[in-house]
């Protein structure tokens, strides 16, 4: 199992969602939900969704919660491609000008909107130095609502996913 690190990096901020009027977070279950397992960043497939241990604020990612998409997650991968134009690591730009390529146009067709109109922004998994030594080559690309720290419910297909809250551990 390869346990090296990913890098998660951020297109440049979106428009920004306003929830002026809203509620906070709440749940009215009576008995708490086991956390779920954290698993390695590089099993993360196409259609699951996953919430980082750490809130998805750093850019190195290791490890995963994942979640079924009908429960609240803060990621969820939409599109899987393999850098192809590189026999050696050809640094962190030009790996995130693929991602760029890769992933803008899928997340159009994914969501239903462009990045400067949808409720989410797009970021992604890519490979480091490290991980790249180790064969990976996998661009990931990821939809997470425009807001840090928030969290949806549902696929963010085709306009779905649109339930936008605060999340439960965000101050």
């Amino acid at each position: 199992m390869r346990s090296s690190a990913r890098r998660l990096a951020a297109i440049v901020p979106l428009t920004v969602l306003s929830l002026a009027g809203c509620s906070g977070y709440g749940t009215s279950q009576a008995t708490a939900t086991p956390s779920p397992a954290a698993t390695s960043a590089f099993q993360v497939k196409v259609g699951e969704c996953f919430n980082v241990p750490d809130d998805g604020t750093t850019e190195s990612v290791t490890r995963v919660e994942k979640v079924a998409c009908s429960e609240p997650h803060t990621f969820e991968a939409f599109k899987s491609s393999k850098l192809t134009t590189y026999d050696s690591f050809p640094g962190t730009k030009a790996i995130k000008t693929e991602a760029t390529g890769a992933c803008t146009d899928a997340f159009q067709e994914f969501t239903g909107d462009t990045p400067r109109a949808s409720i989410f922004q797009l970021k992604w998994f890519v490979p480091d130095e490290e991980s790249w030594l180790r064969g990976d080559r996998e661009v990931l690309c990821l939809v997470t609502p425009d807001e840090d720290g928030a969290q949806t419910t549902g696929s963010a297909a085709s306009g779905g996913g649109t339930a936008v809250t605060p999340s439960p551990t965000a101050s």
